[in-house]
């Protein structure tokens, strides 16, 4: 498969939405780091929500363009839901279409913004985890 052909495809197929101002691919397929079980990961950026259903056939189409499993995240939200994923995607993203570039630059700044300022918090919990797994104490509850 030639991975750039077949993004420009999964790209084209994007672009025929109206409602989908961006989008993404990230993830291992941009890193060079795919085996035959990797899958591909696609991020768009609408202007309002998609069904679930249609989301269900955009999946089955690309699947069908990349014949690879395809996972497809809705970016709107994601930085304040996942501040970290969302900084993950952003790190590791190539951008495959723009129709609105402000929209990916907001986007791209939140995403910065809302990790630096949970990045704190995040590193604490991960201590804490490593802490409670390393003195058997994981699965227990620590509070009152």
């Amino acid at each position: 498969m030639n991975a750039t052909i077949e993004f420009n495809k999964v790209s084209n197929f994007l672009k025929g939405y109206d409602n989908i101002l961006f989008a993404l691919i990230f993830g291992s397929a941009t890193k060079g780091k795919t085996s035959k079980l990797s899958d591909v990961d696609i991020g768009i950026y609408t202007t309002e929500e998609i069904p679930l259903l249609e989301i269900g056939k955009m999946v089955v189409w690309m699947e069908k363009i990349v014949k690879k499993r395809v996972d497809l995240v809705v970016l709107n939200d994601l930085f304040k839901q996942r501040p970290n994923f969302a900084f993950q995607v952003v790190s590791t993203a190539r951008l495959l279409f723009a129709k609105d570039e402000d929209a990916f630059v907001n986007f791209k700044k939140n995403v910065y913004l809302y990790y630096l300022d949970t990045k704190p918090l995040i590193d604490m919990m991960k201590i804490s985890l490593e802490k409670r797994i390393k003195t058997g104490n994981f699965g227990e509850r620590n509070y009152a």
